[in-house]
């Protein structure tokens, strides 16, 4: 599961490299660039399942409520 999930972000890590020397995709990298940290995020999260993971989901959830205010 972990070889794969590298797998798939080297992939999506050369594909933004090749999106980004070509300007016509800029607002396209950046949306991929917040969904791919969003993926990172929840890579983690899924990883560390144990007390650290259970700490981010926290936080995570902290944040997002002081957003909605």
């Amino acid at each position: 599961m972990k070889k794969a999930f590298s797998e798939l972000c080297v992939k999506s890590y050369v594909k933004v490299s090749q999106v980004i020397r070509n300007r016509k995709g800029a607002s396209t990298v950046e949306y991929v660039a917040v969904l791919a940290g969003a993926a990172a995020i929840a890579g983690i999260l899924f990883s560390q399942a144990g007390s650290i993971g259970n700490e981010l989901v926290g936080k995570v959830k902290e944040f997002i409520g002081k957003i909605g205010k």
